[in-house]
């Protein structure tokens, strides 16, 4: 029986950090997962990267329930944004962990990492700027 590799991919800021999560793929390469965010307009920008930052191994056929590959929706609606902007205000968590935003905001990852990186438009959009 041969194996499969399953590596959760996350994107890795300019400080090294892990700034949002892709998900999980199949015996995939840096190559497939850059392929993907282009494929589903996830930006990566000048000096981040995308990296495997959690591995694991199966038998092929074995049922192991695994995350979806995360997919950014990005229709961010206002009461979304608010949401965010209400948690970022309140000091409650660092905004670059973004399962601790999930909990606070009830967003889907997708969305928190599109208003991470789009941050500037749409406060522009949905505040003015201000």
């Amino acid at each position: 029986m041969s194996k499969c590799t399953y590596g959760r991919w996350a994107i890795i800021n300019k400080e090294g950090h892990e700034f949002g999560n892709l998900g999980w793929f199949t015996n995939s390469d840096k190559a497939d997962v850059l392929a993907y965010c282009k494929e589903h307009d996830i930006k990566i920008q000048e000096g981040e990267d995308v990296k495997v930052v959690e591995e694991t191994e199966k038998f092929e056929g074995h049922l192991t329930p695994l995350r979806k590959v995360t997919m950014v929706d990005k229709k961010i609606t206002e009461e979304d944004f608010k949401e965010y902007e209400d948690c970022r205000q309140s000091g409650i968590t660092n905004m670059f962990h973004v399962s601790n935003v999930e909990m606070v905001t009830g967003l889907s990852r997708g969305k928190i990492i599109y208003i991470i990186k789009n941050y500037s438009d749409l406060r522009k959009k949905y505040m003015g700027g201000k």
